[in-house]
């Protein structure tokens, strides 16, 4: 199976900590399926001119069109983003960004898998039925209980979640909350974070101060 993973949550090169729970999730994934990745990045006109807003600024300045992240190549296409003010058109946006991408890949992908609901999952849900590729949605908690929530994005979502092909959660009460977007039980997952054992294991106490 070949398929696409699009997603704001993921290591880069300015911020290599990031989402590591993430990142692990994908590299384990890689290992089942012909797998891209697009970790992406907001952008605005005229961010990189803002130096106060340094977040921003060296997001746009530094991190590379693509880099390799624990042997997975990663892609960083830049989405368009009003920040504070864009979450009623978040989700249009960022599909509208990255539709010129994904049609030149149309016919290479058999799934769309997006991480993070709002508005990586509802950008996602739009290509995909622009394109007639199904996607799959993981909320993981605040893009569902609060952002997705947001005036403007909760109508999105309202329209965009019933028509994912399955929500995958990491709790029951997450569940609950996409089935409650219209999302058919049926097509609602809950996969529980899990822990990596050979990280977190008893050790001697002495040893681990």
């Amino acid at each position: 199976m070949r398929v696409l993973a699009i997603t704001t949550i993921f290591p880069n090169a300015e911020h290599p900590l990031a989402a590591p729970y993430i990142r692990q999730q994908l590299k384990a994934l890689s290992a089942h399926c012909d797998l891209d990745i697009w970790a992406t990045i907001p952008w605005f006109p005229g961010a990189s001119a803002l130096n106060r807003f340094s977040y921003w600024k060296r997001d746009l300045t530094s991190v590379p069109a693509r880099e390799i992240i624990d042997g997975l190549e990663v892609k960083h296409p830049r989405f368009l983003r009003l920040p504070r003010i864009g979450y009623p058109v978040a989700g249009a946006l960022f599909g509208a960004s990255l539709l010129p991408q994904l049609l030149t890949h149309r016919n290479k992908y058999d799934l769309i898998f997006a991480i993070w609901a709002y508005p990586d999952g509802a950008a996602a849900i739009m290509l995909g039925q622009l394109l007639g590729i199904p996607v799959v949605v993981e909320a993981i908690g605040s893009d569902l209980n609060v952002i997705a929530e947001l005036p403007g994005a909760k109508q999105t979502m309202g329209w965009a979640l019933p028509r994912a092909a399955g929500v995958v959660t990491v709790s029951d009460a997450l569940s609950a909350k996409a089935a409650s977007y219209g999302v058919d039980p049926a097509r609602v997952h809950t996969v529980v974070t899990g822990v990596d054992t050979q990280l977190f294991r008893p050790r001697d106490r002495r040893e681990a101060r």
